[in-house]
């Protein structure tokens, strides 16, 4: 259960991951030595509607995150949905058992997104009026409600044309790309198809996935269970796809992906491509669409510890994972390097060895 002591943290991506971690480090470094009595009754919690934490990494990280934070007596809930969040309370459904709990806390920290801005949501209102007066037939995909469908050029997707309405772009967190493996089914079935013998084998869908993986990274999940998911799109049984096949297996991937990972990995690529697009566009240049390029993924865990998951363009070394403290030191040094100025790196430097040395400022609490 949760009581009042609690801090729980909603939201069980990298953001929630992180925070429980830091969290727990100051209550167990900091806060044990002006408030010792209260903080050895103290716990920390961490709700997550997904089966497992960190659930758009590899299985191995998840577990791994598990195990480390039960060694650490956060309380993990998965499978679980927050209906209501009071000043006080917090209520919660187990998707399992459909059990709801409500329960006390002392600070919650929400890390699973916002809704949308309000003005997405404008824009929206008036593609829905647009689609309601539109005599041109063209349907509106409204998939989801907290983003702006686009195309790959982010070009959101309107009912209707017209020079007084012009184009309207969208980038990041406000905006959805639709259809990313769909819309390139030929050319992606002449890459898969090897031998050229006009279906897919196992192996060629194997390799397939592997090479692919990074530039679609819906099918980051799909890598985990290849063979169960070749035998459920092979309708006919024959041990192979044929172009029909392969075209429904498209669909049931991009089905797994509504948007791109709202990460600033993400939203930087996205930027610099529509910036380079519209001068191609002012120019006439033809340009081709976007592909997101996803290089990989770190998140820290609190007490000089870290996970790692790397792809790499290197076909004998495509896919790296580190967790442990050699991870934390590699997350450190890419976070310091990503820093804006060599003044925000000096002062980082300076404030992690003040914090390691003299433990962190607990003077406003």
């Amino acid at each position: 259960g949760i009581n009042a002591e609690y801090g729980v943290v909603v939201g069980g991506g990298p953001t929630g991951v992180e925070f429980a971690g830091e969290l727990h480090d100051f209550l167990r470094d900091d806060l044990s030595r002006a408030f010792p009595s209260l903080v050895q009754h103290s716990k920390i919690s961490l709700i997550q509607s997904a089966g497992v934490l960190l659930n758009t990494y590899d299985q191995n990280i998840s577990d791994y995150v598990e195990s480390k934070f039960k060694q650490r007596n956060i309380n993990v809930l998965t499978n679980s949905r927050v209906i209501e969040v009071t000043p006080n309370a917090i209520k919660f459904s187990d998707k399992k058992s459909k059990q709801i709990v409500e329960a006390p806390y002392g600070l919650c920290v929400w890390s699973t997104g916002n809704d949308a801005n309000p003005l997405v949501k404008r824009i929206q209102e008036q593609i829905k009026s647009l689609e309601s007066r539109s005599t041109e037939g063209k349907p509106v995909t409204v998939e989801n409600n907290k983003a702006l469908v686009t195309n790959a050029f982010f070009e959101v997707d309107l009912p209707v044309s017209s020079p007084d309405i012009g184009k309207i772009y969208a980038v990041g967190d406000c905006a959805t790309v639709k259809h990313q493996m769909l819309d390139r089914v030929p050319d992606l079935f002449a890459r898969a198809d090897i031998d050229r013998d006009g279906k897919i084998s196992l192996n060629e869908f194997e390799d397939f996935v592997r090479n692919h993986q990074k530039q679609f990274p819906q099918m980051v999940n799909l890598a985990k269970n290849m063979k169960k998911f070749f035998g459920d799109v092979d309708v006919n049984n024959d041990g192979a796809l044929d172009f029909s096949e392969f075209k429904t297996m498209a669909q049931m991937i991009d089905k797994e992906i509504r948007s791109l990972p709202a990460t600033a990995q993400a939203a930087s690529q996205a930027g610099r491509f529509l910036g380079q697009y519209l001068n191609y566009e002012a120019t006439g240049v033809t340009a081709e669409p976007f592909v997101y390029k996803h290089t990989g993924q770190f998140a820290s865990l609190g007490d000089s510890d870290a996970v790692i998951e790397v792809f790499t363009p290197l076909q004998s070394f495509q896919h790296f994972i580190t967790t442990g403290f050699g991870a934390y030191l590699m997350w450190r040094a890419f976070y310091w390097e990503q820093q804006v100025s060599h003044k925000n790196r000096a002062l980082l430097a300076v404030d992690w060895v003040k914090s390691k040395v003299f433990g962190r400022d607990t003077s406003r609490f």
